[in-house]
């Protein structure tokens, strides 16, 4: 594009608040036939020379031009974003609240001084994959439903019928020209896949939050111009370039990992995929669980459900507490577990919590120890007492810091607690603690294991060992804790996380042939069905409760985040934010402002933080964002949030 303009609308790639964003600037005249939207420039801002990119070429100045600064430099010679994704990405950056110097910065690459050339392969040598006859016929169909040009979820519990599948879908992205990018939410799992594309012939570019400057861009240029049939990478691959006829395929899409939930921008790339994917791309979703969304979705004819599950579900036993609570035991371990764990070689008991239990308190005057930063209550552990909120150690203390009594007890039950108990039930039996203070690979998990042995574990374990995408470490036996504990959180989707637990419990179970066992005083709830494979009653049972509640999926959320140093200050701006936006949508009687309301913890790092809950139907969302967007800048917006306590 050559154009005789005079003046430039540029975007300064860093990080502005949501009332800045787009800047005018001068052309010199040695660069007026050059520039283009897209293209990147230096130009001054504020005393220092920055990156930006072009939005915009005009004749005329929306300041006066006598005020205006001059571009400096062009910095690449052709557009490094396309015209019609650089309108796109200013519209996100409208959506979500944000400056489009923000967005931009979040995604286009660093300009290196030095840029290396990108390795393109272009050649592939393709090798069979063998898999048992019986999966044959799964994976065909798969494969049938994925290269159809719709969208589609996989519901898949077997690693080979997943593996498979990404490799004729590779093998296809090179014979057709149909470009195949692979997103994970885990790191581990993208280098996984890459590697395994590449030992079977079919090279796969590789994209991390670890890659250069350099290798990035390289790669983002070598996209841009149609010459990688596929990419395999975690979140940051959704931003590179995607060509006009794409298939993308998103992990574990159950994940709450997906929403990046603590900093500017707070997108969901899950909602943000099919924004970025143009008229002749589609989505294939990867999941174990199926979510409320999703499964809203599935009803309403928008997204095409292939289930190809292949293991039989496990067999469920209910261990009903009441019974356990009445009798006056005081041990974490029903007698009926551990009967079981009796006649177990290799167990696997999940908790939901890390630690030696939740809290440390005193018996005489129920002091509760909290962290003196966050006013966090500290979780305990064997030596020291920790602060979920900022990490801060403090040791374990002898007496109370009120009334210098020595009754100090640790309420709750984590790991460590469990673990105390196993070792003196099972005196000789090793027993593996997995949480994310204690990591371990699969392979030290066997060696340290041996043939016997019990695994207690949290998510930590679940994200290691429950994705489709991985190869099951085999328990003859596997059971739920405290499955109660997720019941009872003031959390609209405690029950949707519990699910997603139990899935992958179950499919741990159901691919080793082993029983699952679930503690709970709460034996008839429809929730227990899932680990069966019958996930039906809990789904329609969630979403008929969510809409008579206004949540999602039927109705949307904002969350408004006001935080300063001073309590009393904050009080003050929370409540004038709140009025505010009362003021601001009284015209539509029907949207919610909830609030505020202290966040969970209240206090991180030495500032307070309270929270505003904008609830209101998604046909209104048009009438309700500009109110949202004209808030101070500081006041932190979280559109379709996940979390509506922290």
């Amino acid at each position: 594009m050559r154009t005789d303009a005079t003046y430039a609308e540029v975007i300064p790639l860093i990080r502005l608040p949501r009332s800045l964003g787009i800047f005018d600037y001068s052309v010199p005249t040695s660069l007026v036939h050059d520039l283009a939207p897209g293209v990147l420039v230096t130009i001054p801002f504020r005393g220092r020379r920055v990156a930006g990119v072009v939005l915009k070429l005009k004749k005329e100045a929306s300041y006066a031009p006598d005020k205006l600064e001059s571009v400096v430099a062009q910095r690449t010679d052709a557009p490094l974003i396309s015209p019609t994704l650089l309108q796109t990405y200013v519209a996100l950056a409208t959506e979500y609240c944000v400056s489009p110097a923000l967005l931009l910065r979040t995604i286009l690459p660093d300009i290196p001084k030095r840029v290396l050339p990108f390795r393109v392969e272009t050649s592939y040598a393709p090798r069979g994959i063998t898999v048992p006859r019986m999966l044959v016929g799964k994976i065909t169909e798969g494969l049938s439903a994925s290269l159809a040009a719709h969208d589609v979820l996989l519901h898949i519990d077997d690693a080979r019928i997943f593996y498979a599948l990404i490799n004729r879908l590779a093998l296809e992205a090179y014979k057709t020209g149909r470009h195949l990018r692979i997103l994970s939410s885990r790191r581990g799992d993208a280098i996984t896949i890459a590697h395994f594309l590449n030992q079977y012939g079919l090279p796969a570019a590789r994209v991390l939050p670890t890659d250069s400057a350099s290798h990035y861009l390289g790669l983002w240029r070598a996209l841009d111009r149609g010459e990688v049939p596929v990419v395999v990478g975690t979140r940051a691959a959704l931003f590179l370039p995607l060509p006009s006829e794409s298939t993308v395929m998103l992990l574990d899409e159950d994940s709450d990992d997906w929403k990046q939930g603590d900093i500017n921008p707070r997108y969901d790339a899950r909602t943000l995929l099919p924004r970025l994917l143009e008229e002749k791309s589609h989505r294939i979703l990867v999941s174990q669980s199926i979510r409320p969304e999703l499964a809203s979705a599935r009803a309403a004819g928008t997204l095409r459900y292939v289930d190809i599950r292949t293991h039989d579900p496990a067999e469920v036993t209910i261990l009903n507490m009441r019974d356990h609570v009445r009798s006056g035991a005081k041990n974490t371990l029903s007698d009926a577990l551990v009967e079981a764990l009796k006649g177990s070689e290799r167990a696997l008991l999940f908790t939901h919590r890390k630690g030696k239990g939740s809290v440390l308190l005193c018996r005489d005057c129920q002091f509760l120890f909290r962290c003196a930063l966050c006013e966090v209550p500290l979780g305990v552990h064997r030596t020291f007492l920790r602060c979920s909120a900022c990490t801060e150690r403090v040791p374990l203390p002898l007496t109370c810091p009120s009334c210098k009594g020595s009754r100090l007890a640790s309420i709750g039950t984590g790991t460590e607690r469990v673990e105390d108990e196993l070792s003196k039930l099972f005196p000789g039996t090793p027993i593996l603690r997995v949480d994310s203070e204690n990591r371990m690979t699969d392979i030290a998990l066997g060696e340290r294991m041996g043939a016997r042995g019990i695994v207690v574990g949290t998510q930590t374990l679940l994200a290691q060992f429950g994705s489709a995408s991985r190869e099951p470490f085999l328990f003859d036996l596997i059971a739920i804790i405290d499955a109660d504990t997720a019941l009872h959180r003031s959390d609209f989707r405690s029950h949707e996380k519990l699910a997603r637990i139990l899935t992958q419990l179950g499919h741990l179970a159901a691919r080793a042939h082993a029983p699952l066992l679930i503690q709970t005083a709460f034996p008839d709830l429809s929730l227990w069905k899932i680990p069966r494979g019958n996930d039906d009653p809990y789904l329609v049972e969630e979403l008929r409760e969510r809409e008579s509640l206004h949540y999602p999926p039927s109705w949307r959320l904002i969350k408004i985040i006001i935080q300063n140093k001073d309590r009393a200050t904050l009080e003050g701006s929370a409540h004038e934010v709140k009025n505010g936006l009362i003021a601001a949508v009284r015209a539509h009687p029907e949207v919610e402002v909830i609030g505020p309301y202290s966040a969970v913890p209240p206090k991180v790092r030495g500032r307070y933080h309270e929270l505003i809950l904008v609830r209101f139907p998604p046909k209104l969302y048009a009438e309700i964002k500009p109110h949202v967007c004209a808030l101070p800048d500081d006041v932190i917006v979280d559109l379709d949030t996940l979390d509506i306590l922290r």
